[in-house]
């Protein structure tokens, strides 16, 4: 004889629907879950959904009177936001000021991690219809102990304060973040550019500001070696250090164009450099 099972369904979350958003200057993630509610078990009356959730839903709760899906998504996302703004102080205080917001059909908020972003909005969604459905004798349960519990859960999946703070400086810059691993606090700062996309990486280009030397001696056209001797004989010096700009090195100037932008009567040389060679 076979035994009865019991099967608990949690409602269903959607895939998150992700665009850019921006906060306070930083370049942000804006996700947005859908939620169905319904998993075949009766309802709660409204009253008691009320009673049980309006504690959680504090500051984010819709303005006008919420249905009780509503009343749901507000609960559920007071919850994601405080689990998912658990890492750093700075992190806290940036992600609760950032755009969020909640109505009939799902809710949604920024964030800088979209591993954690999930994790929180899964685990309030479930976390949010089992507090529905808990029995009436049930003490109501406060967002401090339940966040402290989730984190103590998968916590080891958030960064340190110490990464944190560099992941929100790099979302004031406009830095791009990618997670790497869904196991693992790693990230990716930074673009990797499609084929063909354009990139400007810095307006100097000179070996202090992280340039590398390299001596083309052998590689300079014998045109653009004479403008650079006729040049430096302009200025009256036997050492200077001449900056062209030009796509190909390999060819005469008079072909393949370029510029002069600086002449440098004090140019810094490598130490296994030629003689006169800026």
């Amino acid at each position: 004889m076979n035994k009865p099972v019991l099967v608990v369904a949690h409602p269903r979350i959607g895939s998150p629907v992700v665009s850019t958003a921006t906060h306070d200057g930083a370049r942000l993630q804006y996700a947005r879950w859908n939620v169905s509610w319904s998993n075949g078990r009766p309802d709660p009356s409204p009253e008691r959904i009320a009673t049980i959730l309006s504690p959680w839903c504090g500051d984010v709760a819709p303005s006008s009177a919420p249905a009780c899906a509503t009343l749901m998504n507000a609960a559920a996302l007071r919850l994601a936001i405080r689990l998912h703004r658990q890492s750093a102080p700075e992190l806290e205080e940036f992600v609760a000021a950032a755009p969020h917001g909640s109505d009939t059909v799902g809710f949604g908020f920024c964030f800088v991690d979209p591993v954690i972003a999930s994790l929180a909005a899964e685990w309030a969604v479930r976390t949010v219809h089992e507090a529905t459905h808990q029995g009436a004798t049930m003490p109501f349960r406060a967002i401090d102990e339940l966040v402290g519990e989730a984190h103590a859960a998968f916590g080891h999946l958030w960064p340190s304060k110490d990464s944190a703070r560099v992941l929100l400086e790099a979302a004031r810059r406009g830095i791009p973040i990618t997670r790497l691993t869904d196991h693992a606090p790693v990230h990716r700062l930074g673009n990797v550019p499609v084929s063909g996309e354009r990139v400007r990486t810095s307006a100097v280009a000179n070996a202090s500001a992280g340039g590398t030397r390299v001596d083309v001696t052998d590689r300079v056209h014998p045109d653009t070696m004479r403008l650079a001797e006729s040049i430096a004989a302009a200025f009256d010096v036997d050492l200077a250090g001449i900056d062209l700009i030009t796509p190909d090195i390999t060819r005469s100037w008079r072909e393949a164009s370029g510029a002069i932008n600086e002449v440098n009567v004090n140019p810094g040389l490598l130490d296994s450099a030629p003689a006169g060679v800026g």
